[in-house]
């Protein structure tokens, strides 16, 4: 009897708004790169026998991410936050750890540090 579980599937996460709350223009652009990037990401998986799912986040990635449960699914990580609210993509890095899910890029403790230009240049100082 095969007891061997098939291969998780992974859930390429992305994040898409219309606006954004603080930064400029340029901000927005990023974020369209960021969609093209997620949509590359899928189509090289997808050629491959595991299940994936291209998902964007417009809200709540909690919720986005319920009817993915995490003992089944990896997280291909590309959010970054959402209409330029701060600490965004910390704290779903934080909340994808605490809730279970395996996924690429950093914690949010490293995310955190980084994208704070000040903390940052002084951890490298010391």
């Amino acid at each position: 009897m095969d007891t061997e579980k098939p291969p998780p599937g992974i859930v390429v996460i992305y994040n898409t708004t219309d606006q954004l709350i603080k930064g400029e223009e340029q901000d927005h652009l990023a974020d369209l790169g960021v969609i093209t990037c997620a949509r590359e990401v899928y189509q090289a998986i997808k050629s491959t026998p595991l299940k994936v799912v291209l998902l964007p986040i417009d809200s709540e990635v909690e919720l986005a991410l319920a009817p993915y449960p995490p003992d089944q699914w990896l997280i291909f990580n590309l959010y970054e936050g959402l209409a330029g609210k701060l600490f965004e993509e910390a704290r779903l890095a934080w909340a994808l750890k605490a809730t279970g899910y395996r996924f690429t890029g950093s914690g949010g403790e490293a995310i955190a540090r980084t994208t704070n230009k000040d903390l940052a240049k002084s951890l490298l100082a010391a």
